[in-house]
């Protein structure tokens, strides 16, 4: 069946911002049978894209292969030659007969990874920050307009489309997209994927209330400083940094602008109570669907501006 509007979602509602990691809610995942007969199996591409669907246990590994790329919408004969699979950093034969059941007996977690070899992939996963109560993580074809993006997360959220731009803001690096509707996501959201979104008017369609923290926003379009927060000391802003990882968990991590990607991933490896060394070997982080080198020494600063997504592939469980 083809998706409405070429989008993939999956909400993720908050209730405090330091205890981010309640698991994906994903709209399009049948929650039949118990999971007696079926796996939830989450498919994380290099692209960004993360996609959680149940999968038949009766199915073979071909066949799961095959479910995938129907859900985003391309041809089963890009299987193996323009995408690969991985598992726990194993190519995945994209014609086994083996079942899903055996191929993944007694595993809690089951996430795949998909290399676009050719690019592909139309999905990119996008994050629409309505803060502090709401965050909403959604697959959005790139080749969609800025307008398609808006008008799937007011249709997602649950408000009319007619007030986007009057009383919903949408804002990309400080930016507000009402001027870019036409224009294509890829060639926008170039860098980070990540959307902020400002109720004006007080309306709690999103169950918040900005105005209450950004009182210039009432009744007037003025623009949200890029970072609206003071700084940690007098070297740096503040970056809020989100892991989102593959089981489903969520956190959020604030650093300072001037420290390095290797302080980030051990002050990340202390939040979730392990190893560094175990980063890239049982955890690894992917930025824009590039691996991150978790002992680099590029500054956060140069990479982020006030925010970051990071997707977390995990390859170990405890």
């Amino acid at each position: 069946m083809k998706m409405d509007l070429n989008i993939i979602r999956h909400n993720i509602p908050i209730d405090n911002l330091n205890h981010m990691n309640k698991p994906i809610n994903n709209m399009n995942m049948p929650m039949n049978n118990n999971g007696l007969n079926t796996l939830p199996i989450t498919f994380i591409a290099s692209t960004g894209s993360i996609i959680t669907m149940e999968i038949e246990k009766a199915k073979t590994i071909e066949d799961i292969f095959k479910v995938y790329v129907k859900k985003i919408d391309l041809p089963e004969d890009t299987i193996g030659e323009q995408i690969k699979f991985f598992y726990i950093d194993n190519q995945l034969d994209f014609k086994s007969k083996r079942k899903v059941e055996s191929k993944f007996k007694n595993c809690p977690i089951i996430s795949i990874n998909v290399i676009d070899i050719g690019n592909i992939i139309p999905y990119w996963h996008i994050t629409f920050d309505a803060s502090p109560l709401n965050i909403t993580g959604m697959e959005i074809n790139k080749n969609k307009t800025i307008k398609d993006m808006m008008e799937a997360y007011a249709k997602e959220i649950g408000f009319p489309k007619k007030i986007i731009g009057k009383e919903v803001m949408f804002m990309y690096e400080g930016v507000s997209l009402d001027s870019k509707e036409n224009d294509i996501v890829q060639s926008v959201l170039r860098e980070e994927k990540f959307v902020k979104i400002f109720d004006k008017s007080n309306f709690k369609l999103i169950n918040n209330d900005f105005t209450e923290f950004y009182p210039n926003l009432r009744g007037t379009k003025d623009l949200i400083p890029k970072n609206p927060r003071t700084s940690i000391d007098d070297e740096g802003d503040i970056i809020n940094i989100t892991f989102l990882e593959s089981t489903g968990k969520r956190f959020v991590i604030s650093m300072n602008s001037n420290k390095t990607i290797e302080d980030m991933c051990k002050e990340y490896a202390n939040k979730i109570d392990f190893p560094v060394d175990s980063i890239g070997k049982y955890f690894q982080l992917f930025y824009n669907g590039v691996q991150l080198n978790y002992k680099s020494q590029s500054i956060l600063g140069s990479i982020f501006r006030k925010t970051g997504l990071i997707s977390v592939y995990v390859l170990y469980v405890n």
